[in-house]
């Protein structure tokens, strides 16, 4: 019923630039501009829906949450806007003696983000898990309580001060030298509602500052190098190593900054009798409790580092034709990372593992979900580079490239979701986030990407009408042959196997059936892509044991076709005439499952004297691939007058 997001957004650019050249070996350049985005985004319903079913007076209808059926309305489609106005001061100063270029610079970056980021806004109920549970009428309805204000105006400076000095050592050696040094200031809000939870377990939030700023010591070297030991120009050596920051900027913490209490609360109305589905809000002033949903960010903010790396060979070999072996490495740390973390606290450890008896404390009693934006997430990769190119001779010139590589993580998106990744990225367990050490949301293990263009040779000899009809063509190609994403298998949101407390998301994954292998679970088929029978169903109040993205998602092999036909009409006035074609071979290349096509059981039928043991059900989508990640073949023409 909700329609794709309609996006309304426009972008503004102002800058000015001032050059001074004291001399011929030294320029100053001061820089200035003022950048405006202006965004909005919205999810309007693709038929009319009735204001009878509204959840909230004046409001669409809201969303529903209930396993093993496709969401009328997913719960965080509502409208959302944004003003981002950025300030920045450049200023850069080169000058160049001897074998030496020296670089110094500074700039400062103002951030004014002024941001509606609601939750929840027209409503949510929360079912019985399935189809008996919304028949039944609904359980809890979720809204913002009246007076709620998700309304932040963010301010925050970004500096950057650098120095690099690039050092031609010897004829066939240049090092790179630099340091840079970026800190951040703590943000404020212009209303002083930058309240945040000093500590994990406190009850009520503090005002300013919202964070520990942990940027003060962010200096980032940087050391580089070409060299060429031959000396003769077709051979070259390159490396380097970085220090890289990840500043902590508004766009960020938005959402974290806007849901924090007492300035933003959600409340629940239970659907009783007297407060039925769809309006139990008309029950608002007789029931409700608070719902005790909190976002935060830890307050003792680690700086998020990536450390690369990188050494490559680059030698002509013939003519026109360069080959390029390269490797490429980084890790990250305090990278961020965006889980519902207030779990319960009662476990036991039962042969290694944590055991949850049942329904005790969190270790927050005070609120019932916390989503904290934390920055404790690993991250590692690790590539080879292979590459060719052919410039343009004798009519041909062509490119290959392919890379090998692996990529590691605990955690790969936080508020944006990448298109493989599950919805809110949580971790199974948030206190073992090295359970959550698997492949990369991204990571592609093989990728092979080919491209050329050939003059075809026939006609070159012709003149008058014949030259011109059977000469001037081309043919190119672009060919992509990659590997697939990886995902695992989950149980269905709000199914609390663990009984850890957590039941809004689909973080929870079940147990790898003895004797068999992740390898063995893929059948290739879209109609069961996993087999279901290589993951159970594990014992109540533990973690399953299946790893994070131990499955893979289906290869793409993809090849584009484009003729080209140049004809010289006169000297001065060329023709060309083109036709592509995306998909020649119309190959469909599978997306893998989607997230609620992930979910292996949605819940357990009890024991009954029929069957003495509780059965898990099921999901009816489980496996299915519904989605591919290119169009089927489509053909384009394009006539070009060149003058």
């Amino acid at each position: 019923m909700i329609q794709e997001q309609v996006l309304v957004n426009r972008n503004q650019y102002l800058s000015l630039e001032g050059l001074s050249v004291f001399s011929s070996k030294a320029i100053n350049s001061l820089r200035f501009s003022f950048n405006r985005s202006k965004f909005g985004s919205d999810y309007p319903f693709s038929v009319p829906v009735a204001e009878s079913l509204s959840f909230l007076p004046g409001h669409p209808m809201g969303a529903t949450v209930l396993s093993n059926l496709s969401d009328l309305r997913p719960a965080l489609t509502v409208a959302r806007k944004f003003v981002l106005n950025t300030f920045e001061v450049n200023d850069q100063f080169v000058y160049d003696f001897g074998g030496h270029s020296l670089k110094f610079g500074g700039m400062a970056r103002r951030y004014q983000l002024n941001a509606n980021s609601p939750l929840l806004t027209d409503g949510a109920y929360l079912f019985g898990g399935d189809v008996a549970g919304f028949l039944q009428g609904g359980t809890l309805l979720l809204t913002p309580q009246p007076g709620t204000d998700f309304y932040r105006n963010i301010r925050q400076t970004l500096f950057g001060f650098y120095v690099q000095d690039d050092w031609k050592v010897r004829r066939n050696l240049t090092l790179n030298l630099g340091l840079r040094y970026e800190p951040i200031s703590t943000p404020t809000e212009a209303n002083g509602k930058d309240v945040n939870f000093r500590n994990f377990t406190d009850t009520t939030s503090s005002p300013a500052p919202y964070i520990e700023n942990p940027s003060y010591k962010n200096f980032g070297p940087r050391v580089g190098f070409a060299y060429d030991p031959t000396g003769d120009g077709r051979s070259v050596i390159r490396g380097g190593f970085g220090v890289f920051y990840s500043a902590i900027l508004p766009m960020r913490y938005r959402f974290q900054i806007s849901a924090v209490p007492p300035f933003a609360n959600l409340i629940v109305i239970p659907a009783l009798g007297i407060c039925p589905f769809p309006n139990s809000f008309n029950c608002l002033n007789i029931i409700t409790f608070p719902l005790g949903f909190a976002w935060e960010t830890e307050f003792r903010a680690k700086q998020p580092t990536v450390y690369q790396w990188n050494l490559s060979v680059q030698r002509e070999i013939a003519k026109n034709l360069v080959v390029q072996a390269g490797y490429l490495g980084s890790r990250g740390i305090h990278l961020e990372t965006g889980f519902e973390s207030n779990v319960r606290r009662d476990f036991t450890l039962v042969n290694g593992q944590k055991f949850f008896p049942g329904t005790g404390p969190r270790i927050n009693p005070a609120f019932s979900s916390i989503q904290v934006l934390g920055f404790n997430g690993d991250a590692y990769y690790n590539g080879l580079q292979l590459a060719a190119t052919q410039r343009y001779s004798s009519g041909l010139q062509f490119q290959f490239a392919y890379t090998f590589a692996k990529s590691l993580d605990t955690n790969s998106a936080t508020d944006s979701v990448f298109t493989n990744g599950s919805v809110g990225s949580d971790a199974q367990d948030p206190y073992n986030t090295a359970q959550e050490r698997g492949l990369s949301d991204f990571d592609v293990r093989h990728n092979f990407v080919a491209n050329f263009l050939y003059d075809l040779p026939f006609g070159k000899n012709l003149t008058g009408g014949a030259g011109k009809l059977a000469g001037g063509w081309s043919i190119g190609g672009i060919l992509n042959i990659r590997t697939g994403f990886p995902f695992h298998v989950n149980l269905g949101q709000g199914f609390d196997r663990a009984r850890n407390g957590i039941q809004n998301t689909r973080s929870q994954r079940p147990n790898v059936t003895p004797g068999r292998t992740y390898s063995s679970a893929i059948t290739g088929d879209p109609n069961h892509y996993v087999d279901p029978t290589a993951f159970q169903l594990q014992p109540t109040g533990f973690y399953g044991n299946e790893g994070r993205n131990v499955l893979t998602g289906p290869d793409l092999k993809l090849f584009d076709l484009t003729i080209i036909k140049k004809t010289a009409i006169t000297e001065r006035v060329n023709m060309e005439f083109r036709t592509e074609v995306f998909n020649l071979f119309n190959h469909t290349n599978f997306a893998g499952p989607e997230p609620n096509n992930r979910a292996l059981f949605v819940r357990v039928l009890p024991p009954s004297p029929q069957q003495p043991v509780e059965v898990p059900v099921l999901s009816d989508s489980f496996g299915q691939l519904t989605k591919t990640s290119t169009s089927s073949r489509q053909i384009q023409f394009g006539l070009k007058f060149i003058f």
